[in-house]
């Protein structure tokens, strides 16, 4: 299987992460935020997180091994103490259906392996098209919030839950074929 490498966000990187952060596909399944606000002034914010946000947020880029970039992870809300966080990933269109799912399978062993986390917050708005079929995201939920946010011109319910080391571990387990057959598939040159 190919590698995906994690790197710390590069301020050269703010252009392209902006980029996608503004990309109509992207902003239905997070927050009306990259089509509302002005480009410069996500800039600005970007690069303000990265040049002072390390105490309780990292973002990285996420790459093939030949350096091609796949999208951006946004560790956020991260509490060293009771090692949680909340995650936000984002995927550029040529790899949301073969890398993607690559991706968010490396982010969680990065989180729960490589920082330690014992807790995963997720956040996602119904109708959310990228990972999760509505049923799957049902059977998760532990809180919801309607009318949330406005995303795109339309009110959004925003669901929680949290999972935690074991449940990762255990889902792995139970998966581990699922997953070697799917990475087996989908891993083809990057």
């Amino acid at each position: 299987m190919k590698q995906l490498v994690f790197e710390l966000m590069r301020e050269s990187d703010v252009p392209d992460w902006v980029d996608l952060y503004t990309d109509a596909e992207v902003q239905h399944n997070i927050n009306h935020r990259g089509g509302v606000v002005p480009r410069d002034e996500i800039e600005r914010e970007v690069l303000g997180r990265l040049r002072t946000g390390w105490c309780d947020e990292r973002m990285f880029r996420l790459r093939t091994g030949s350096g091609t970039t796949v999208g951006y992870v946004w560790i956020r809300h991260i509490d060293h103490i009771a090692r949680s966080c909340e995650v936000l990933s984002m995927h550029h269109r040529n790899f949301r259906m073969r890398a993607g799912l690559l991706a968010v399978i490396a982010t969680y062993e990065y989180l729960y392996d490589t920082l330690n986390m014992r807790s995963v917050v997720h956040e996602v708005y119904l109708g959310n098209r990228m990972m999760l079929a509505p049923d799957r995201l049902e059977a998760l939920v532990q809180a919801v919030s309607p009318d949330h946010c406005n995303s795109l011109g339309t009110r959004r319910t925003c669901c929680w839950w949290v999972e935690r080391k074991p449940d990762f571990e255990a889902a792995q387990r139970a998966r581990a074929e699922q997953f070697a057959r799917v990475r087996e598939r989908v891993a083809g040159p990057l």
